[in-house]
């Protein structure tokens, strides 16, 4: 759930001496695009114009997907907006340029622009237990990256490229590995994953929908001034928590389902052991007091989150992510309308009109 805490998560999967995990990359939005052809315009504008968060059909719509051209799809894999990013708008259009050029010239001009470099084709494979943060392109050898160029450029079919993503990176690391990916709103992708990868375990973080959709709005902000690959369009604030709710209503489904494991981040903040020890062992890893103990250790919350000195802020993706930030950032009769909007979503979760936080049969409970 798109700034529910997914790269907090993701640090704790990293820090596992059995897990690796890549930095956050959606090879299926690389690879396919929302149905938006003409017949289907006019339920997508009633969809827009009527919308309720509990609607199956509007749900169902929105995970629609078709393959992009195979050209769009290298493009938005590799040039500027994809796996190997580039920051500014004009480093990203000189990236586009590139589409025709062979792959091994294209790589070295990205990683030139880039001022990183990856490993050398003969690299040992990459040992989970010497790694304990997130990966990202800089860390594939050199000739597999080249021959996932090549890979994507000659699939027939989007889906074969996000697989080919998957493969590919998963070939980087020592066999028996567990492999953890982010794709902070992959939800409404997740009947493509399913077809894609069926032996996927799918897990969720999910927070409340008012903090989350105030994180949004400063995070999109700060895209916006670093030209950022991912922007997003500007939209209020009352949008993103309509998002949140479409959103958490379909993860309800998933969950009632037993289709994907769901943590409430307001928990991993509370009891950090104790979910971890839940989840590990639904993962079938090493849950140990002494194996928890040195993830909190890395991972604690305000490690991950850039600090300046004597405890000043600084700008970063993770922000401050406080519990009920909310509360002081709406007036009254802001919040009374923001609980209007996804009441039922935010009980399913737990989630009171005032704050408090509640049992909840979706998600992992800690364990003792």
């Amino acid at each position: 759930m798109y700034k529910c805490g997914t790269s907090w998560l993701l640090h704790t999967l990293a820090a596992h001496p059995a897990v690796i995990a890549w930095r956050e990359f959606d090879p299926i939005l690389a690879s396919c695009q929302r149905d938006y052809r003409k017949h289907r315009w006019p339920l997508l504008a009633f969809d827009y114009i009527c919308r309720r968060a509990d609607r199956k059909s509007w749900m169902n719509r929105r995970e629609s997907l078709l393959d992009k051209p195979r050209k769009q799809v290298f493009e938005d894999t590799f040039l500027g907006r994809g796996w190997i990013p580039l920051m500014g708008e004009e480093l990203q259009q000189k990236a586009l340029s590139l589409v025709d050029l062979p792959s091994e010239e294209i790589l070295d001009r990205l990683l030139d622009w880039s001022g990183t470099s990856v490993r050398r084709s003969d690299a040992p494979l990459i040992d989970p237990a010497k790694h304990t943060k997130a990966l990202g392109y800089v860390n594939f050898r050199r000739a597999d990256l080249i021959q996932l160029m090549e890979d994507v450029r000659s699939v027939s079919t989007g889906r074969s490229a996000a697989l080919s993503f998957y493969e590919a990176s998963a070939g980087q690391t020592q066999a028996n590995t567990l492999v953890a990916y982010k794709a902070a709103d992959q939800l409404p992708n997740l009947a493509t994953l399913r077809k894609i990868a069926p032996a996927t375990t799918a897990l969720v973080i999910i927070r409340d929908g008012r903090d989350a959709a105030i994180s949004a709005g400063h995070f999109e902000a700060l895209m916006r001034e670093k030209e950022a690959p991912w922007q997003v369009a500007r939209t209020s604030i009352s949008r993103r928590l309509l998002g949140w709710a479409v959103r958490a209503a379909k993860l309800a489904q998933h969950a009632q389902a037993g289709e994907v494991l769901v943590i409430r981040y307001e928990d991993l903040r509370t009891n950090f052991p104790g979910i971890c020890r839940t989840l590990f062992r639904k993962l079938a890893i090493d849950a140990s007091a002494r194996v928890i103990e040195t993830i909190e250790q890395q991972t604690e919350f305000n490690r991950v989150n850039t600090q300046l000195p004597n405890g000043e802020e600084a700008p970063h993706i993770t922000r401050r992510g406080l519990v009920g930030e909310w509360r002081e950032e709406f007036t009254v009769n802001q919040a009374r309308r923001m609980w209007s909007l996804a009441a039922p979503q935010l009980r399913d979760f737990g989630y009171g009109e005032h704050g408090e936080i509640g049992p909840s049969s979706l998600v992992l409970a800690p364990e003792p």
